[in-house]
């Protein structure tokens, strides 16, 4: 998290960051992740979340990258509205000031504000829809406001349709410039008074789906993505990437296939479990440890008894021998994820609270009783 919070300072510097956290189905990426956001809207900065799915992915040319763009938009947050949806909220916060001038003079104002963002791609194409937003806004048209939030989100599918809702419209955000709407968002961002915009893209397991020239092109972007972060070319953005270590050093299917990706992502050969390294793009999130899990435990039956110690369904000893008990039916902590481990221990202490009288050494003693065991697998061909 320290390396977490040292990237979301670089990039309220200006600067521009890349992330991949790593670690099997069940270790708390998605977690990781959560947290990383919070911590981010605590220092002022905008964020979007997305999962890949086979119908969203980095690249493609039938909507599918496109769809990803629409995703992390309907999820953009911040502190004052951290369960997404906040692109209405920003944008209106900020227009504010220019809601009351009259035409002329609110374009030439706006001109002048988004004057930073002539340096990318699109944006001309962006004032203009605020202009129209504006308008909308102004005249009560909750019809041209709808389009132009549709329009700033990516959900029109050809220019076609953005024409006919928007006067005067002449592009609309695709698969192949979605890239370049993120790094104008997050330059928007800036002047709209953030302190920067962090992306997070979960689920990047779904890729190795794709068919291999497809599967190519995505790690493309993924490359690409690495190559403007680390270079500097995305001023206050950063990219928080999750995937599972087949994922990523598969080197038939996982971005390890891929030479380019590989080179960048190799990991430093004196790191260990003793000597850690958080230079590289790579954070692999490790097992939790046995006394970490008996704090756990411990935490979870603090909520069961709503912090009474005398409403404690289990003792301290049963969570020792729930421990000893794990490892010695899984063979060793290499097997077990935290999720595995909460489910099966919160399912224990539903059964006690539900059965007065049921003793935590009946359940787990029982010939009937069997640990969860990770049945998710990434259906990856090594």
């Amino acid at each position: 998290m320290n390396a977490i919070i040292n990237d979301l300072e670089k990039i309220q510097s200006s600067g521009s960051t890349i992330r991949f956290v790593v670690g099997d189905f069940g270790s708390g990426k998605t977690f990781f992740l959560t947290l990383a956001n919070i911590l981010a809207h605590n220092k002022n900065i905008v964020t979007a979340k997305a999962d890949i799915t086979l119908e969203r992915t980095l690249y493609s040319r039938d909507g599918r990258a496109q769809a990803t763009f629409t995703e992390l938009l309907r999820n953009l947050s911040i502190k004052q509205k951290p369960d997404g949806g906040a692109l209405q909220y920003i944008l209106e916060s900020w227009l504010s000031e220019f809601m009351e001038m009259d035409e002329k003079s609110r374009k030439a104002e706006l001109k002048k504000k988004l004057a930073p963002l002539k340096e990318y791609v699109a944006g001309y194409d962006f004032l203009e829809i605020l202009n129209s937003y504006v308008e909308a806004y102004n005249s009560s048209n909750e019809v041209l406001l709808d389009s132009c939030l549709k329009w700033l989100r990516g959900e029109f599918r050809n220019i076609t349709a953005a024409k006919s809702e928007i006067p005067g419209v002449k592009t609309f955000i695709n698969d192949e410039n979605y890239y370049d709407y993120l790094k104008l968002y997050s330059g928007f961002f800036e002047i709209a008074g953030y302190s920067g915009f962090l992306v997070s893209i979960d689920e990047l397991v779904n890729l190795t789906q794709q068919r291999s020239e497809v599967r190519n092109r995505n790690y493309e972007t993924v490359l690409k993505l690495i190559n403007d972060s680390l270079q500097g070319a995305n001023k206050g953005l950063m990219f928080l990437l999750g995937g599972t270590p087949k994922f990523i050093f598969c080197d038939r299917k996982g971005l390890y296939s891929y030479g380019a990706l590989q080179t960048r992502l190799s990991k430093n050969k004196f790191k260990s479990d003793k000597f850690k390294d958080y230079s590289g793009p790579l954070i692999e999130l490790d097992n939790l440890s046995p006394e970490e899990y008996f704090q756990l435990f411990k935490n979870i039956r603090n909520v069961f008894s709503q912090g009474d110690v005398t409403k404690e369904l289990v003792s301290d000893s049963d969570l020792e021998t729930f421990l000893k008990v794990i490892y010695s039916k899984l063979g060793s902590e290499e097997h077990m994820t935290a999720r595995d481990a909460i489910k099966d221990f919160v399912s224990i202490l539903n059964i006690i609270e539900n059965n007065p009288g049921t003793k935590f050494g009946d359940i787990i003693n029982g010939k009937d009783f069997v640990f969860s065991k990770n049945t998710e697998t990434e259906n990856i061909d090594l």
